[in-house]
């Protein structure tokens, strides 16, 4: 049996929700030690995975945990460590999924009744987190912009920054999010008047997250759909900033070079 097979046996029968027969089959792979029979071990595995897990929430969103207190973000993360899908056992790359179980307890539990922005507030929390894992990106060769021929237009793509996430907001979590990291009062944060575009990236080996215009906010947007530049062009929310804003965009690392394509930005 494979290393992976055996772990995922373990995993499964660790489950508190599984059925008697994964426990059973995951039973076989604990011989009795001592004094503690496999019920036993079975508990201090779950303890242990849960509490490496509910360590590993903390660390993502710490704001997030402030602001409902420690005794209530221990409560959700344990729910969430058993009950959520996101099962993944990198810790570096846990708990992504949780934006979306924060956005039910405040849809059902009123005590979040004051909280309304929470989920938006840990997307914010994962992107910061996201960006610093991300792997690392080839930078978009900005020259090939000044010899472009018409086949060029058909094939070059701008694809974003792996550590880039883009976020449209409501709520006005960025601030919520900096004062807390910042240890400013909060109680001025005022509601939002109209919709806040935020870019979270990474600079060098730091996270930044940035406010950004909304025409910023479309022209990455629009790069996110993989269009070329013949493409990009003919969409009227970019076409009026595409010649000033996408050399912007190369030169800050945002936009760069396609995987796919040679380091120039050209097919191969």
């Amino acid at each position: 049996m494979r290393l992976a097979e055996i772990q995922r046996l373990l995993i499964d029968g660790i489950h508190p929700h599984r059925t008697p027969a994964a426990r059973d089959a995951a039973g076989k792979l604990l011989a009795e030690s001592g004094e503690l029979s496999t019920a036993e071990r079975f508990f201090i595995y779950r303890n242990n995975i849960t509490a490496a897990r509910i360590c590993a929430l903390g660390a993502i969103y710490p704001v997030c945990k402030e602001i409902v207190g420690e005794d209530c973000f221990q409560g959700m993360a344990k729910t969430f460590a058993w009950q959520a899908p996101d099962r993944s056992e990198d810790l570096n790359v846990y708990g992504e999924a949780f934006a979306a179980f924060l956005a039910e307890q405040v849809r059902i539990h009123e005590a979040f009744s004051e909280l309304p922005y929470l989920p938006e507030l840990a997307r914010l929390e994962w992107h910061w987190h996201a960006a610093y894992y991300a792997p690392d990106d080839v930078p978009f060769d900005a020259s090939r912009l000044t010899t472009l021929t018409p086949d060029d237009t058909e094939r070059i793509t701008f694809p974003l920054s792996a550590s880039l996430s883009l976020m449209e907001t409501g709520f006005p979590v960025f601030e919520i999010w900096r004062r807390h990291r910042e240890n400013e009062d909060v109680s001025s944060v005022g509601a939002l008047v109209e919709t806040e575009y935020l870019c979270v990236h990474r600079a060098g080996y730091e996270p930044r997250v940035e406010r950004i215009d909304k025409a910023r906010y479309a022209l990455l947007r629009t790069c996110r759909e993989g269009l070329c530049l013949a493409q990009l062009a003919e969409r009227t929310e970019v076409t009026e900033s595409l010649p000033t804003l996408l050399p912007e965009m190369i030169a800050r690392g945002w936009i760069v070079a396609d995987k796919k394509q040679g380091s120039r930005g050209q097919s191969t």
